[in-house]
């Protein structure tokens, strides 16, 4: 369950340095400044609307000499779905959906309701504020930093919460027009850092496309 938890962790955080970054594939960051405060950021989560994202994502373990590299796609469609799907260097997928979690890899197929998992229940509960732009519940259960110099900013997230803590120190993201990175330090030393490109919001996806993504049924069980 706490390996489930930290892929949950790391899905919703790399939405969030995606959205965060606001530049669409249509007008690639043109006219897009930075935001100047903190409630500026947030008012561009809460308006970010439907959301597709390329990602690469690099992990530095302290065990290995070599990073582990992987790449994919990201999608939300507020309030509360979220799907990542990794396509390199193997497949795998995160589903949210409400209150249910669906994970599938090469190793199989898992099923979750988050009120049966206080951690993942506090992982998600912490981070999908930041998907609707509730920037006074992130204040009350994160410490917040925030900078922008019009062009570049950074907002540095350290949880408040113990169990938090217990997987992720803390979560650094930088913007940039058309350049979007977070960087994530897990307990341990561990870090993550995930930069992105193709970046679209407020797509109109169709009620297909809605069910296809976002849906929790094991994939092999597809006809």
């Amino acid at each position: 369950m706490e390996h489930l938890a930290r892929r949950l962790f790391l899905a919703l955080t790399v939405l969030f340095c995606a959205l965060g970054g606001g530049t669409s594939l249509a007008n690639s960051g043109k006219g897009v400044v930075a935001p100047a405060s903190i409630e500026a950021l947030m008012s561009r989560f809460a308006a970010s609307g439907n959301v597709r994202a390329r990602f690469r994502e690099t992990l530095h373990l302290s065990l290995l000499t070599a990073p582990i590299e992987t790449e994919g796609m990201l999608y939300f469609a507020p309030p509360d779905r979220l799907a990542r799907y990794t396509t390199r260097p193997g497949s795998s997928s995160v589903v949210i959906n409400a209150d249910r979690v669906a994970f599938s890899d090469e190793t199989g197929y898992q099923m979750i309701d988050l009120g049966s998992s206080e951690v993942a229940r506090h992982l998600v509960g912490n981070l999908v504020i930041l998907l609707r732009g509730d920037l006074a519940t992130l204040r009350a259960r994160y410490s917040v930093s925030f900078g922008s110099d019009g062009q570049d900013w950074v907002l540095d997230l350290e949880p408040r919460s113990r169990i938090v803590r217990g997987i992720v120190e803390w979560v650094r993201v930088k913007g940039r027009i058309g350049l979007t990175e977070m960087e994530t330090r897990q307990a341990g030393g561990d870090t993550t850092v995930t930069v992105f490109s193709d970046v679209e919001t407020g797509l109109d996806f169709t009620p297909t496309e809605l069910e296809r993504i976002f849906s929790l049924e094991d994939p092999d069980d597809a006809p």
